[in-house]
């Protein structure tokens, strides 16, 4: 029988836990009380003064990054001036504005930059020609005194920004940037590139997360270049000249902060950032107004106060609820043991059957829980994840899969839900390496078939989820060989008439999702025949090779282009901004396959007719488009030789009406 001190040292212990269980809630609820009042002092009295402190914490930051996004954007025009400079020095027409290779670059400068409208060629007295230039004549006038007149002062800028202006009436505004030209190319002196403020305005609006912010570019003069939220008259005026409008000194360092009681756009006081960017004389401000700071968080204090107020009046009410919780909590503690060890039996048994399954074979078997713990894994697994034997009892399977967790935990929790899930993919993670018998590693791609499925008892409850992983990547590299050679024109290295279909009708989907125009355009090239018959076909392969790659590279990256026939050519362009851009490509492709071929010894001369079809994505079908543009291939054919022919979609509301070509 123990001896009397041990009873009295239990129910020492049994009183002292009946105590804690007694006066805890109470001790809890006070320390609960204490730490919110804390909380409520804290927010009436400090927070206040931290709001505006980070505020301009946010507006730095915002203020870096679109500094950042708008040099990011004069670099890449910057770029496009100085490319098309270093074409100009190769040239030697006495008008580059007519020149074709010139006029595809920058068709090409144009169409690969974000915010670059155009691109044109200027004189010493202030005239500038777009390219190509049609007429011959200047596009627009901008006078000797222009902006352009400080490239031609001795030991001036090589690069100037002038004032925002407008190239037409009612036009959108532009931002001119200018370079002097390395060697002057007949009657032109430099290069002029015209940045979109509407691009730099798209810029500035991702930046401003809430109302009350601004963004405003300035030029080192007083000139605003740019402003979001737009307003009306200011782009192009001069802030120095608006009450508010010289916050700085003419030397202000690199970036920095201050209040201005009249903001020059809108007459309300602000909190400024700036900064000054690094490669440009243009200065970037970001504000808020400072009435906005304080707005929502005077009604956030009643509401704080009331809600306080409410918790101290209920907090006897608690009392009584965290004791009945007490008790419901006790009752689920004892049916959680109890619980766990049925599931720990259960899953001895498990492990027992489990480990019957066969060891030999040549791939990885895992077995879980529904609690993802592992039950069971063969011989192949331990050897992949280089465990050793029976390590991997009751570890969860995020540790050991480690990085290939995320790609089989889907797979797991399907299996969890009753289902079996089979599915074939890449093996980037290496999930069958290293497996026996499978030969020589060569670092080609690797393809996996996993299969997890759910895990039932006698009784069809799910008691957790086995997986199988077997490497196919044998079978996977034919089939895929097999649909690369079925869509694949063997001679051009293009998509085939099957592949075209294909691809191209996925592209009329997407575009349909999004609304867009859709253009298709079929190619016969012109004088192919005679080069068969006098040449014979290895050179009219190698005409055709050439000729492939030629339309590659004269359009984008994400445009298709099949060869359909013997010396017929498929083109599909998504995402056309306009109707007539489609003509555009078209006589791109038209002078493009004019120029004179290479082949060997032999300089060979033929053209293309073209015709195409453009359509609103939704409103198409693909043999719709295959016939609309086989048709204007033939009257391109019948109109004579080396010409394109189109057909533009119908009218739609909103829309201007463009008809036919």
């Amino acid at each position: 029988m123990p001896p009397p001190s041990v009873f009295s040292q239990s129910f020492a212990e049994r009183l002292k836990v009946r105590r804690l269980l007694v006066y805890g809630p109470f001790l809890a609820l006070g320390l609960v009380l204490v730490v919110l009042w804390a909380l409520v002092l804290w927010f009436a009295l400090v927070y206040p003064r931290s709001l505006e402190q980070d505020l301009q914490e946010d507006l730095h930051g915002i203020a870096l990054n679109a500094s950042q996004d708008t040099e990011q954007l004069m670099r890449e025009t910057e770029g496009s001036l100085r490319t098309l400079d270093l074409l100009l020095l190769t040239r030697k027409n006495e008008r580059q504005d007519l020149d074709a290779t010139v006029s595809l670059l920058v068709d090409s400068l144009r169409d690969n930059s974000r915010g670059l409208t155009d691109l044109m060629l200027a004189s010493a007295d202030g005239r500038l020609w777009r390219i190509p230039s049609v007429t011959g004549e200047p596009y627009i006038d901008l006078g000797r005194k222009s902006f352009l007149s400080e490239l031609g002062r001795p030991g001036g800028p090589s690069i100037v920004i002038g004032r925002p202006l407008q190239l037409r009436p009612g036009a959108h505004f532009v931002v001119p940037m200018a370079t002097r030209l390395s060697a002057p190319a007949g009657p032109f002196t430099a290069t002029v590139g015209f940045i979109d403020v509407d691009a730099l305005q798209r810029l500035y609006r991702a930046r401003t997360m809430r109302a009350g912010m601004a963004i405003l570019l300035e030029r080192d003069d007083g000139i605003a270049m740019a402003r979001w939220p737009e307003v009306p008259g200011l782009v192009g005026s001069n802030l120095r000249e608006l009450p508010g409008g010289a916050p700085l000194p003419p030397d202000p360092p690199a970036s920095g902060e201050f209040v201005v009681a009249r903001s020059p756009a809108d007459g309300l006081e602000r909190i400024v950032s700036y900064r000054v960017l690094q490669d440009y004389p243009m200065r970037l401000y970001v504000s808020f107004e400072r009435d906005r700071i304080l707005g929502g968080y005077l009604q956030q204090r009643r509401a704080v106060l009331a809600f306080s107020v409410l918790v101290s009046v209920i907090a006897l009410g608690l009392l009584v609820w965290f004791t009945r919780l007490h008790q419901r909590d006790r009752r689920r503690e004892f049916e959680r043991q109890m619980l766990e060890q049925q599931a720990r039996r259960e899953r001895e048994r498990h492990q027992a059957v489990m480990s019957a399954m066969a060891q030999s074979v040549n791939v990885l078997m895992l077995a879980l829980d529904t609690d993802e713990r592992v039950l069971f894994c063969n011989k192949a697994f331990e050897r992949r994840f280089d465990l050793p034997d029976r390590s991997w009892q009751g570890r969860q399977a995020s540790e050991l899969f480690d990085r290939l967790y995320p790609v089989v935990r889907p797979l797991i929790q399907r299996a969890f839900a009753g289902e079996t899930s089979v599915v074939e993919m890449r093996d980037d993670e290496g999930i069958s390496r290293p497996m026996p018998l499978d030969g020589d590693d060569r670092g080609e791609s690797r393809y996996v078939e996993l299969t997890y499925a759910p895990l039932v008892s006698e009784d069809g409850a799910i008691i957790g989820a086995y997986g199988v992983a077997r490497d196919v990547t044998d079978a996977k590299q034919e089939q895929l060989r097999l649909l690369r050679a079925s869509n694949t024109d063997p001679l051009t290295g293009l998509l085939n008439r099957a592949g075209f279909a294909s691809e191209a009708g996925a592209a009329v989907r997407r575009a349909s999702g999004r609304d867009e125009l859709v253009a298709l355009l079929y190619l016969d090239l012109d004088r192919f025949k005679p080069v068969n018959d006098e040449h014979g076909h290895p050179v009219g392969d190698a005409l055709l090779q050439a000729v492939a790659g030629r339309l590659r590279h004269a359009l984008r990256p994400q445009d298709l282009v099949a060869r359909v026939g013997g010396d017929e050519f498929a083109v599909f362009l998504a995402q056309v901004a306009r109707p007539e851009d489609a003509q555009v490509v078209a006589d791109k492709l038209v002078h493009a396959l004019t120029m004179p071929f290479r082949i060997g010894a032999l300089e060979l001369h033929i053209g293309t007719s073209v015709g195409y079809c453009v359509r609103w994505a939704r409103e198409a079908q693909l043999d719709e488009l295959i016939e609309q543009a086989d048709d204007q291939l033939y009257r391109a054919k019948r109109a004579g030789k080396g010409r394109s022919s189109g057909s533009l979609c119908a009218q739609r509301p909103g829309q201007p009406d463009i008809g036919r070509v």
